[in-house]
């Protein structure tokens, strides 16, 4: 029986030796990096099957029970001889397993356990439990190797209070009573690794929808159930779904479930297998909605066929996600839009200023303090450049679709490095002359994948578009009837273009009046639910206000950011 804190737990046997370390993320962060931030001895063993039973405690905010683990032997032992004393009959078959039982509860301040209370809901009336592994924490919650390179098929019971429901990783199979409780099954045929298994415990609201591919089951908070259910478009979701399922058919994806997570919660940045997660705060966006269940089943999906060798290689699952993402929301979204995705995905590529590789150097770093400023956009264009060069977009695609089956044909016992990639794209391309150039004189492998910011010859201004030149005429506009006519224009506009309009008066060094202020607070956040926006509106407001010419009246000044911070 262990508890996860700090405790290091080892299991040795007969050529067996398997290595957790409980809740290292709290020790990584006060020793800035010092513990290895994966510690699942990935080198010696596997863990190919878990089951979690699992009771959870909201008065003491721990889960409890015990997890048992089915460990399988890496191939560089396999020589290893091991003499025992047989006690059955030669004629006789018989099978041996390693399995582990390890009983064991969480700690309350697991950092990969958020614990609500239920004045912090919407509902406010039960408590609500979110899991966030952030890559390497999912050791926080069960004993797990926490590498990308090592998924499991995995089996879950969870107990809980009656009133409250459960959504985990994997199908769900049956709920049933126990006493005054409840327990939910769950299980995943389909192997996943230990940052994707997540646990969200609440009294949620769920409604099913059908479609011409599966069922999606929409679960939220009840303050949000019939708003979800009204900007839910199923004919998008549908268009997705059957466009993944044509591509690789071998685990087609029937069942698809979309957590509204609440407001306060930030958006994850996870890749889960069967779900996708969104913000309540994108309820009233319509192109926020789609660009985010679009990117997240997407990313879900490239996830659950690319088994990366660790952090360092993300891009691999991100851009290439990215990069079919765009693609298929180019064929939902108008002309325009697909502009300004371009452009906005560009412009914040070279704001932010190229500190991180795109495969960054995670030694002795937490990946989850870097991965956040890898620029993955990088490689979406990295992408698009290998498409334009080597030959164009119908057989680029031909070889995208060989390489992903590749990946997941391979995963079982295979991790896909960055070199690899590079390697079965050159036996793809090298035969052609021509297309062989790109990886000879016409290439610059290491500035792409090692080189900080965009390459020299991709480098350019940033670029702008038509919100961006509105809102440098509004800046200077002094005519009252012109400023109304542009933020009316405005304010019933696509959600990013809004977002991007007021991205460009927050940069803008110009000082904009009071009644300017005014206006942009109670035409575009009037009634708007978008996090992007009512974050750009009041903060920008704010900064504004303070390096206006206010800035000799404290008072009216104080004044002011109380209003638009509100």
């Amino acid at each position: 029986k262990v508890k996860f804190n700090e405790a290091l737990v080892r299991f040795k046997g007969q050529g067996l030796a398997c290595i957790f370390r409980i809740n290292a993320a709290e020790e990584s962060e006060r020793d800035s990096g010092a513990v290895d931030a994966a510690v699942g001895n990935e080198d010696i063993t596997a863990v190919i099957y878990t089951r979690l039973e699992l009771s959870v405690d909201f008065d003491h905010k721990v889960l409890r029970g015990n997890a048992v683990l089915q460990l399988k032997m890496k191939s560089m032992l396999s020589n290893e001889v091991i003499t025992m004393d047989l006690k059955y009959l030669a004629s006789q078959s018989f099978l041996l397993e390693y399995f582990i039982k390890i009983e064991y509860e969480t700690s309350p301040n697991s950092p990969a356990l958020y614990w609500l209370t239920p004045d912090q809901t919407s509902d406010g009336t039960h408590p609500l439990l979110i899991s966030n592994s952030k890559l390497t924490y999912a050791r926080a919650i069960f004993p797990c190797q926490d590498t990308p390179s090592q998924k499991s098929v995995f089996h879950a019971e969870i107990s809980v209070p009656m009133g409250f429901n459960v959504m985990m990783a994997g199908h769900s199979n049956i709920m049933h009573y126990d006493g005054d409780r409840l327990i939910y099954k769950f299980n995943s045929n389909t192997r996943i690794p230990s940052y994707a298994v997540f646990i969200i415990i609440g009294s949620l609201a769920q409604v099913t929808i059908s479609m011409d591919c599966g069922t999606c089951t929409l679960f939220a908070e009840r303050k949000y159930i019939q708003q979800s259910i009204m900007a839910f478009d199923r004919n998008i979701i549908n268009y997705v779904l059957l466009i993944v399922n044509n591509i690789i058919n071998k685990y087609p994806l029937r069942i698809l479930n979309v957590c509204v997570l609440p407001p306060n919660i930030p958006e994850f940045d996870m890749q889960c297998p069967f779900v996708t997660f969104m913000s309540a705060t994108l309820l009233g966006g319509n192109y926020s909605l789609k660009n985010t269940i679009v990117q997240n089943i997407v990313e879900s999906w490239i996830g659950g066929l690319v088994t990366i060798a660790n952090f360092e290689h993300l891009w691999l699952i991100k851009s290439f996600s990215a990069f079919i993402y765009r693609k298929i929301i180019n064929n939902i979204v108008d002309i325009e839009m697909q502009e300004l995705l371009d452009v906005k995905g560009i412009n914040d590529l070279i704001n932010l200023h190229g500190h991180v590789a795109l495969v960054p150097d995670l030694t002795d770093v937490l990946p989850n303090n870097i991965i956040k400023y890898v620029p993955y956009e990088k490689g979406r264009l990295l992408l698009n450049y290998l498409e334009l060069f080597l030959c164009g977009p119908e057989a680029f695609q031909t070889f995208l679709l060989s390489y992903l089956r590749y990946c997941d044909s391979t995963s079982s016992y295979l991790s896909i490095r960055t070199a690899d990639f590079k390697e079965y794209l050159y036996c793809c391309f090298c035969r052609n002359r021509h297309r062989g150039q790109v990886f000879h004189s016409d290439m610059d492998w290491d500035e792409w994948f090692y080189g900080l910011g965009l390459p020299p010859t991709h480098l350019g201004p940033v670029r702008r578009i038509a919100c961006h030149l509105k809102a440098e005429q509004w800046i200077t506009e002094q005519r009252i009837e012109e400023v109304f006519s542009t933020v009316s224009q405005l304010s019933v506009t696509n959600d990013l273009n809004k977002i991007e309009f007021l991205a460009y008066l927050h940069a803008s060094p110009m000082v904009l009046s009071r009644y300017k202020l005014h206006i942009l607070r109670y035409a575009v956040l009037h009634d708007q639910h978008i996090c992007e926006i009512r974050r750009q509106v009041p903060f920008a407001a704010a900064v504004m206000t303070v390096s206006s010419r206010f800035r000799n009246h404290r008072d009216e000044r104080a004044s002011s950011l109380k209003v638009y911070a509100a």
